[in-house]
């Protein structure tokens, strides 16, 4: 038992010092102990909230506290060609009078750039995508109250879930920070989390944008598994493990 507390107490230390540490590198490491072993001893890790389980090892949840969650502007380059793609096969969901939620994200913003001046009802958390919208006059746009997180330059809390606590949306489009198997489409944010919940409870279909970046990223915060989800649209084939989810679940995957 010394041995193990031993262990995990430097595991610790590691993590608070990198990003990501892969299990290969682990097992390096420590090369008394197996990787199940190693792999049990990440799975203590997660559940006290030092680390996320991801594909090959895991993350420091220091670092992804830090630095995954801001930076926006950032990542609004980050894959930019593959935003755009998604944001414009996302269009060909929407109709018109339709009454439509869209979720914050440097990809659903890009849903102003192809958006086509018609009757839509558009509510959304993000006071940028708004501000985009001005280009649609035809449009009427609401934006949730709530609390304005500026690291995503995005509204949620109780002000926003009690915004859209008594509307229907035909359609919503969403982001997740990532998604896995264990943890489906999570959030780096508790808030975000509960709010993201509320819409999707409200809405006929959703669709999911995600960039391929994000399979296999996972966040503290579950919003949604893939029964949840009508439609998911990314830029490349799904990984197997992950397009296995999708079948099970009966959800439509556009590849942008």
């Amino acid at each position: 038992m010394k041995i193990k507390t031993t262990r995990l107490e430097r595991m610790r230390e590691l993590f608070l010092q990198m990003p990501y540490i892969s299990l290969s590198e682990l097992a390096a490491l420590f090369p008394e102990v197996s990787e199940m072993t190693l792999r049990r001893d990440i799975d203590a890790l997660e559940a006290e909230g030092a680390v996320i389980r991801v594909r090959g090892g895991a993350r420091s949840m220091k670092f992804i506290t830090a630095t995954y969650e801001d930076r926006y502007e950032a990542r609004l380059s980050l894959d930019s060609g593959a935003k755009g793609r998604i944001a414009a096969a996302a269009i060909r969901l929407f109709d018109t009078g339709m009454s439509i939620f869209i979720d914050s994200g440097t990809t659903t913003l890009r849903i102003a750039d192809y958006l086509p001046n018609d009757r839509f009802l558009i509510t959304t958390s993000s006071p940028d995508l708004a501000r985009e919208l001005h280009r649609t006059p035809l449009a009427v746009i609401n934006i949730v109250g709530g609390m304005y997180n500026r690291e995503n330059h995005t509204l949620s809390g109780q002000g926003a879930i009690k915004f859209i606590s008594d509307m229907t949306f035909d359609l919503a489009i969403m982001a997740p920070s990532g998604y896995t198997k264990e943890g489906g489409f999570s959030s780096g944010n508790y808030s975000e989390c509960e709010f993201k919940k509320k819409v999707i409870e409200r809405s006929r279909h959703v669709a999911m944008l995600i960039t391929s970046s994000k399979w296999g990223l996972k966040q503290p915060y579950t919003f949604a598994s893939p029964d949840d989800i009508s439609t998911i649209i990314t830029d490349a084939e799904l990984p197997q493990p992950f397009a296995q989810d999708f079948d099970i679940s009966k959800t439509s995957v556009i590849i942008a």
